[in-house]
């Protein structure tokens, strides 16, 4: 296999990885931190002081050593006069190949439209709705 081949199939395969995902958006939404607190003037000091945080914490979610709480990002976006927006969309004729969560089945499809039904709490006593075969 060539080396572009092998890269492209290896991509491919991370993207359906949950982690590989959540760190991708993380790195996107610290971007765009970046880049409203560039046009907006703002220094990690003004930002920790609008959000009542350290420095030091503006820093560590910046590089990536912090997750954020969908509370978080609220914060965040109110402190930076930006909206946030979060939101699902469908991606036709796409699964994962791998299930989230090491005891759930992979993603169903059937005639073109999607089973649903909730499934058992995880193992972190998680309620969680999954599409279902």
């Amino acid at each position: 296999m060539k080396p572009k081949e092998w890269y492209k199939s290896r991509l491919e395969k991370f993207r359906a990885d949950p982690e590989f995902i959540a760190e991708e958006k993380k790195i996107e939404f610290c971007e765009d931190m970046l880049k409203l607190m560039d046009k907006k003037g703002l220094s990690r000091s003004d930002l920790a002081a609008r959000l009542g945080c350290s420095k030091a914490y503006i820093t560590k979610l910046l590089n990536g050593r912090q997750n954020f709480t969908l509370k978080k990002l609220v914060e965040i976006a109110l402190a930076l006069d930006a909206e946030l927006e979060l939101r699902l969309e469908y991606r036709e004729g796409k699964r994962s190949e791998s299930a989230v969560g090491s005891k759930q089945e992979p993603l169903a499809y059937e005639s073109g439209e999607v089973k649903k039904s909730f499934a058992a709490e995880d193992k972190n006593n998680h309620s969680t709705y999954r599409d279902a075969g």
